[in-house]
């Protein structure tokens, strides 16, 4: 206590150091529960994304197979109408 500060005043700064690393240590966990909470939704967020477009690939491709098979039946539609208005 050769620094001239009371002897009441040394014993508050460790006391007031302590409670702040008590605080710190508080919010500490609370971010640490927050970053949980969004890596798991994260996680969620990104199978649900993968599966969204899974379904919408699967949709394309049906779509295409039926316009192809819609194009195909107007192509024999055609060339059927072609060959019997054909002259003999």
């Amino acid at each position: 206590m050769g620094q001239g500060q009371p002897r009441g005043a040394a014993a508050e700064a460790p006391a007031a150091l302590v409670d702040r690393l008590e605080v710190l240590a508080r919010e500490n966990g609370k971010l640490k529960a927050l970053t949980e909470v969004a890596e798991s939704v994260e996680l969620r967020l990104r199978d649900e994304l993968a599966a969204a477009r899974a379904s919408a690939l699967s949709l394309e491709l049906q779509l295409a197979e039926a316009n192809a098979a819609r194009s195909g039946r107007w192509f024999r539609r055609k060339a059927l109408k072609e060959v019997s208005q054909a002259p003999s």
